[in-house]
């Protein structure tokens, strides 16, 4: 998310994508500590919602979800191994398809956050 974003965020992907707002997304959000863990549910959870620039050489478009990929440590010949999985779901708003990761470890013990607003949730827990 905008302004919440770990230090290894890949810097220069503007290049390749834009804000289209924010969007709510079918699932369970979770604190893992730095970083919140998105699992399917039946919660509503706000996320923000980007396009690919358009028009983007396939090349340009493959680089993006490289960088997005390494970044989430998601890795498509090891998926079961993979911090999180990238999938295509519907959003329920807007009611669009988008990419999406999941988490894949497990959540057992971590505090699932009730809001689905991992922002919100930020500014209240230190």
């Amino acid at each position: 998310m905008q302004g919440l974003a770990l230090p290894d965020v890949p810097s220069d992907l503007s290049k390749y994508i834009a804000s289209c707002g924010e969007c709510v997304i079918s699932g369970e959000l979770f604190d893992l500590g730095r970083y919140p863990g998105l699992v399917p549910g039946t919660g509503n959870v706000r996320g923000e919602l980007y396009r690919l620039n358009d028009p983007l050489p396939k090349e340009r478009a493959l680089e993006a979800f490289r960088q997005l990929d390494e970044y989430e440590r998601y890795d498509a010949h090891d998926v079961e191994g993979s911090l999180y999985h990238r999938r295509v779901v519907r959003l329920r708003n807007p009611t669009v398809d988008a990419w999406l990761y999941y988490y894949n470890g497990p959540v057992d013990g971590a505090r699932r956050i009730e809001s689905g607003d991992w922002r919100d949730y930020r500014a209240e827990v230190p």
